[in-house]
């Protein structure tokens, strides 16, 4: 009796583009230097490629069932500082992340990167 392997195509439903591995892989790094676990589902969104068409609507919708704590947020912060992510944005929602005071600089940061900017909810955080 011969023993056959099966062959299995690979997954093709999705494979990330060299950018969403880049993105993914950065917003690893400054985790890492931070030294928090990266939110495994805002790696699987930077992984999906959302992101990239959609990054306002993905995180809107992430943020509703997940929290990432003061230092999460200020990864993810870092990321879209980096990354231009939120532009194009006309309103933010950060309310109940469990931001603190020393999460305004970056914020800051990001919300004069957001020219359209009109809106930002903090509500619910630990901010004096």
């Amino acid at each position: 009796m011969s023993l056959q392997r099966r062959m299995v195509p690979p997954n093709t439903e999705h494979i990330p583009d060299p950018e969403s591995q880049r993105r993914a892989r950065r917003y690893v790094e400054i985790c890492q230097g931070k030294q928090i676990q990266p939110n495994s589902q805002l790696l699987k969104l930077f992984l999906s490629g959302l992101f990239d068409s959609r990054p306002l609507t993905c995180y809107t919708q992430f943020a509703k069932f997940n929290f990432l704590g003061e230092r999460g947020s200020v990864a993810f912060l870092e990321i879209c500082l980096e990354e231009k992510l939120l532009g194009k944005a006309s309103a933010i929602d950060f309310s109940g992340q469990g931001l603190r005071d020393s999460a305004i600089p970056i914020l800051v940061d990001v919300l004069r990167a957001c020219p359209r900017l009109t809106s930002v909810n903090l509500s619910n955080n630990v901010i004096s």
